[in-house]
């Protein structure tokens, strides 16, 4: 019934029918019950269902001796929910690698598990000496030590933190970013992990800034303008 329900019907629908009408191996044609042993064990392949549509699964055969017969007992498994999830898993890898904002993912304990290619641009380190490590050695010393506990707090206590830092690159240089840093839970709901989003606002900061210089200067040279006139 198990194989049946695999292949989208009933024990009924398949008498008459061999594995061989319902398998796929992507490369080799299977003529045979041989060509199946000849296969490794959990060999990814193709179940051709009942409806016409294919679904994945892992597939082991092995000859058996029933009675005075051989035979060739076929174990299937349906990995259908687990490709969805490697494939989900794989966009949202991708999705990561190619994000402007920087990324990084700590474990329990605050060591760096994962770097994403924005975070080694911004900053200067490369993911190779940043794994391991505590994201403190991006400190600048501008945040005093309250301001550290506050953000630890939050987090311990399984909620978002959302702040501005500002942080020392490698070669030195001080640049200014806004985080969103997320614990991340497992199925019992407790934190196994921790993930930071991180937003370079330097250009932007000194770009506001600029333009505040340059309000002030023209208020000055009106205020200065009519002083003169009076």
């Amino acid at each position: 019934p198990a194989a049946a329900e695999m292949l989208g019907g009933t024990p009924d629908d398949l008498y008459g029918r061999t594995i061989l009408d319902h398998l796929r191996y992507p490369g080799t044609a299977l003529r045979t019950t041989a060509d199946l042993l000849s296969l490794p064990r959990n060999s990814q392949c193709l179940l051709l269902c009942l409806d016409g549509s294919e679904a994945p699964a892992l597939m082991s055969a092995k000859a058996v001796q029933f009675g005075e017969q051989f035979c060739v007992l076929v174990s299937l498994t349906d990995v259908t929910e687990w490709k969805r999830v490697e494939e989900e898993h794989m966009m949202l890898s991708t999705a990561a690698e190619s994000a402007a904002e920087a990324i990084l993912i700590t474990d329990r304990e605050g060591r760096i598990r994962y770097v994403n290619p924005a975070f080694e641009t911004i900053t200067g380190y490369t993911r190779g000496e940043v794994l391991g490590k505590n994201p403190r050695l991006l400190k600048s010393g501008k945040q005093g030590e309250g301001f550290y506990r506050a953000m630890w707090e939050a987090l311990v206590a399984g909620k978002t933190w959302s702040g501005h830092l500002t942080n020392r690159r490698k070669d030195g240089s001080l640049y200014e970013e806004e985080d969103t840093i997320s614990p991340i839970l497992d199925s019992a709901g407790r934190i196994t992990s921790y993930v930071a989003v991180k937003h370079d606002v330097t250009q932007r900061n000194q770009l506001a800034e600029q333009l505040r210089q340059t309000q002030k200067m023209e208020a000055i040279g009106n205020l200065a303008g009519g002083v003169a006139h009076d």
